[in-house]
C-alpha cells in the first residue's frame, strides 16, 4: 500500500463518519510513512473525537516534518482553542471568564463550532450574560462561523479540490455534498459545489448554488467567478456582466474578473461600454494579459492594433486563404463544385424513423499556394508575411466567431475572428516548402481522417503537389502515419513540438466544410453545421487504404467471423460508467472485446474486416466502420442526445452502413459528459436487426 492509498481508505472512513477506524487507519499509516500530511491528517481525526490536546501533538510533529503544511497550522490552531476549552475556558466561572469575558466567550464559541456545530455555538452565545454577549455583536457571528468553519473542514475541502484537479467532478460534487451535512454554514464550500456543477455543465443548478455562497460569503472568490461563467455559457451575458462587476468590485485588482467584465460587456452593451471598463480601471492596475486582449477586441471592431514599439505579438482579423491570395495576385486552383452534404438524423432504437435528412453546403474546394507562411506544431493558424493569418474555419462568414482558439498554444488572445499571435513564441524552421495537413487535433482519429486526410483529393490538383512533402505534427500517433502512407505517397516532414517551419511555398486546402475543434460556450451553432464529413471523400480513403493493403498480409481478412465490442478505456470523459457490465452481456452471447488504441492500423483493419457485428461507445474508432463489410448489423451507444453525430450517420449510410443507436435514459449536458447504458437495452437493440 502506498500513501495515497492509504488517504484514500482513511477518507472513505471519514466519509463514512467512522472515527475510530479512521483513526486506526490514519495511526498505523503514520508508522508506515509518517508524512506530515498523514501526521496533520491524524491530528484533524483526534480534534474530531474530542481529544484536541492529541491533535496538537501530532500537528506540532507535521509542522516539524514540514514548516510550509497549512492543513497543520490550520488544524492546531483549533485544536489549541479546543484544549484551552477543556482545561479552563469551558468553566463559566473559570479565571478566563472574570479577566477577559470578552474573549473567553469568543474562544468558548470558535471551539463549540468546530467541535458540536453552529447550533452549540448559538446556544453558547445565547446563553451568555448579556453584558458580555454585547461586547460581541450579532453581525459578528457569521464571521466567526465562516473562520471557524473553514478550519475544521479543511481536509474535507482539501479532498475536494484534488478531485476537481484529477478531472473527476462528479466525485468532487459527492464529497462537497456529505461535507455539507456537516459545514452547512460554509460558503466556501457552497462555491466549491457550484463549481463542480458548472464543471459538468449543470448551469442552472450552479448557478443557484453560487448565489447561496455568495449569500453566505459576500466575497467568496470562486463562487463570484462560476456564476458569472455559468451565466455567461447560459447566453445571459447580462446577468453574468452584473456578477462580474460585483466581482471586480471586491477583487478589483483581480485579472481574471476585470477581463470577464470585459467580455460580458461587449456581448451585453458593445463596443462602446467596453472601452469604458478599460478606461476607468484603478490606476495601479496593469495587466499585460488583458492589454493584449483588449488589442484583439479594437482590431475585430475595425480599428488598428495598438500594438507597442518593439511588440512582436500580432492581432489579426482571420481570413481565408483564398481572399489573402486574392487581395496579392496569387493564383488560386479551383478544384471542384460545392459539395452538399447530407445530414440527418440519428437512427435511434425504440426511437421514430428519422425524418430526411437536410442537405448542408460544403466549402467550395480549392488549393493554393502560399508564398513565406509560418507554421507551427499543433497550430492551424498560418502566419503571413505581412502579418495576416489565415484559416478557413476560422474565418467562416457565419460561424467564424464562434470558434475558439483556447486550444491553440501560438493564440494569446481572441476576440470573434480576431486572434493574437507571438511571431516570436517559435523561431521558425526555414524550409522550401510542403504540403500542410499539420494542425490542431490532427493527432485525434476523430479530426485526421475526416478534417485532414479528407483534403487529400483537393490538395493533389495543385500543380505543386509532386514537388513537395507532406508536413504533418511531430506528435501523431504512428497509426495515423500509417495510414498517411496507405493514401499519399509523398515524403513526410514532422514539425516538431513547440517548433515551427517557415515555408518558402506551402500549399494549402481547407477542409471540406465547417469542422471546428471546439467552439465558444453558447455559441448557438447548429448541430447539422458543426463537423461535415463527406462521403465521396471518405469513400477514396478507403478505396486507396484497401489497395494499398491488399498485398500486406498484416491486413488479410482471417477465416472467421466475429462478433466485435470495441471497449474504451483510459478516458477522461464521455465514459461508458458501466462498461464491464455490457461488456458481460455481451460476452454471454459471443462477443469478442477490442480496445483500437492498443492496434496497429493494419490490425484496426483486419479487426473491422472480419466483423460480422459492432457494438460500440460513441468515439472516433467508429470511422474504421469504413473497412467493414457494407450493412454490417452495427450497434452505437451514446448519450441521451445526438450532438453533432448527425454528419457522421449520414455519411455512413451514403457509404451503405446504417448504424442503430442505443442512448442513454439520462440527460447529458453536453457531449464530453459521462453516460450509462441497459445492458439489455444493448441485447434488444441486436435482437431488433436479427442477432440473437
Amino acid at each position: 500500500m502506498t500513501d495515497s492509498d492509504a488517504l484514500a481508505a482513511i477518507q472513505t472512513e471519514l466519509n463514512s463518519a467512522n472515527l475510530s477506524e479512521a483513526e486506526r487507519l490514519c495511526q498505523s499509516a503514520v508508522e508506515q510513512f509518517g508524512s506530515a500530511t498523514l501526521l496533520a491528517l491524524l491530528g484533524h481525526i483526534c480534534l474530531q473525537s474530542g481529544k484536541p490536546a492529541e491533535a496538537v501533538v501530532h500537528c506540532d510533529k507535521a509542522i516539524g516534518k514540514d514548516p510550509s503544511s497549512w492543513l497543520a497550522h490550520r488544524v492546531r490552531s483549533i485544536a489549541r482553542k479546543a484544549a484551552c476549552l477543556a482545561e479552563e475556558v469551558v468553566k463559566p466561572k473559570s479565571m478566563a471568564m472574570r479577566v477577559d469575558p470578552k474573549a473567553a466567550l469568543y474562544r468558548r464559541m470558535e471551539v463549540a463550532m468546530a467541535t458540536d456545530g453552529i447550533a452549540a455555538m448559538y446556544s453558547l452565545y445565547a446563553e451568555a450574560p448579556a453584558d458580555v454577549r454585547s461586547k460581541i455583536p450579532t453581525d459578528q457571528l457569521d464571521e466567526i462561523v465562516q473562520r471557524v468553519a473553514g478550519g475544521a473542514a479543511v481536509v474535507d475541502l482539501a479532498a475536494i479540490r484534488a478531485r476537481l484537479n484529477s478531472g473527476d467532478a462528479s466525485g468532487a460534487e459527492a464529497l462537497a455534498r456529505e461535507s455539507l451535512t456537516r459545514f452547512a454554514e460554509l460558503g466556501e464550500l457552497q462555491g466549491l459545489l457550484a463549481y463542480c456543477l458548472q464543471q459538468q455543465g449543470r448551469l442552472e443548478e450552479a448557478v443557484a448554488t453560487s448565489s447561496t455562497a455568495t449569500d453566505i460569503s459576500p466575497g467568496d472568490w470562486l463562487a463570484l467567478f462560476t456564476r458569472g461563467m455559468a451565466l455567461r455559457a447560459l447566453g445571459r451575458a447580462t446577468e453574468a456582466r452584473a456578477a462580474f462587476g460585483r466581482a471586480v468590485q471586491v477583487y478589483p485588482s483581480d485579472v481574471s474578473m476585470r477581463t470577464n467584465l470585459l467580455e460580458t460587456t461587449l456581448e451585453s452593451r458593445g463596443f462602446g461600454a467596453a472601452r469604458l471598463v478599460m478606461e476607468t480601471a484603478p490606476a495601479d492596475f496593469s495587466s499585460p494579459a488583458l492589454q493584449l486582449s483588449w488589442r484583439t477586441h479594437l482590431v475585430e471592431h475595425g480599428e488598428p492594433d495598438a500594438a507597442p514599439a518593439g511588440s512582436t505579438t500580432v492581432a489579426a482579423r482571420i481570413e481565408t486563404a483564398r481572399t489573402w491570395a486574392e487581395r496579392h495576385g496569387i493564383a488560386v486552383v479551383e478544384a471542384g463544385p460545392v459539395e452538399h452534404v447530407p445530414v440527418g438524423q440519428l437512427r435511434i432504437w425504440g426511437g421514430a424513423e428519422p425524418a430526411a435528412p437536410t442537405l448542408v453546403a460544403g466549402y467550395k474546394p480549392y488549393v493554393v499556394e502560399l508564398p513565406n507562411a509560418i507554421i507551427a506544431s499543433q497550430s492551424s493558424l498560418i502566419v503571413m508575411a505581412d502579418n495576416g493569418i489565415v484559416n478557413d474555419v476560422g474565418a467562416d462568414p457565419e460561424f467564424g466567431h464562434m470558434v475558439t482558439w483556447a486550444y491553440d498554444k501560438r493564440v494569446l488572445g481572441q476576440s470573434g475572428r480576431t486572434v493574437m499571435v507571438d511571431k516570436a513564441a517559435y523561431a521558425p524552421i526555414d524550409i522550401e516548402g510542403g504540403i500542410m495537413l499539420s494542425g490542431l487535433a490532427s493527432n485525434a482519429f476523430g479530426h485526421w481522417i475526416p478534417e485532414y486526410l479528407c483534403r487529400l483529393p483537393t490538395l493533389e490538383q495543385h500543380p505543386s503537389f509532386n514537388d513537395l512533402p507532406v508536413i504533418v505534427d511531430a506528435d501523431m500517433p504512428a497509426s495515423h502515419i500509417d495510414y498517411l502512407t496507405l493514401v499519399c505517397d509523398r515524403p513526410i516532414v514532422q514539425i516538431p513540438l513547440g517548433e515551427a517551419f517557415r515555408c518558402r511555398r506551402l500549399v494549402y486546402a481547407p477542409p471540406p466544410g465547417f469542422f471546428p475543434v471546439e467552439l465558444v460556450a453558447g455559441h448557438g451553432v447548429p448541430s447539422e453545421r458543426q463537423n461535415i464529413l463527406s462521403a465521396p471523400t471518405l469513400a477514396i480513403l478507403r478505396e486507396r487504404v484497401l489497395a494499398g493493403s491488399a498485398s500486406d498480409p498484416a491486413f488479410t481478412p482471417g477465416a472467421r467471423r466475429s462478433r466485435l465490442f470495441l471497449g474504451r478505456r483510459n478516458l477522461r470523459w464521455r465514459r461508458l460508467t458501466n462498461e464491464v457490465e455490457i461488456e458481460a452481456a455481451l460476452h454471454m452471447v459471443g462477443f469478442e472485446t477490442a480496445y483500437p488504441e492498443d492496434l496497429t492500423l493494419a490490425q484496426q483493419i483486419a479487426l473491422f474486416r472480419d466483423a460480422e457485428v459492432i457494438v460500440a461507445p460513441n468515439g472516433s474508432a467508429l470511422l474504421n466502420l469504413l473497412f467493414a463489410p457494407q450493412g454490417v448489423p452495427t450497434v452505437v451507444l451514446a448519450q441521451s442526445e445526438a450532438f453533432n453525430w448527425g454528419g457522421f450517420q449520414s455519411a455512413l449510410e451514403v457509404l451503405g452502413y446504417r448504424p442503430l443507436w442505443v442512448c442513454s435514459k439520462d440527460a447529458s449536458p453536453s457531449k464530453h459528459a459521462d453516460y450509462n447504458i441497459e445492458p439489455a437495452a444493448v441485447i434488444a437493440a441486436l435482437e431488433s436487426l436479427g442477432v440473437r
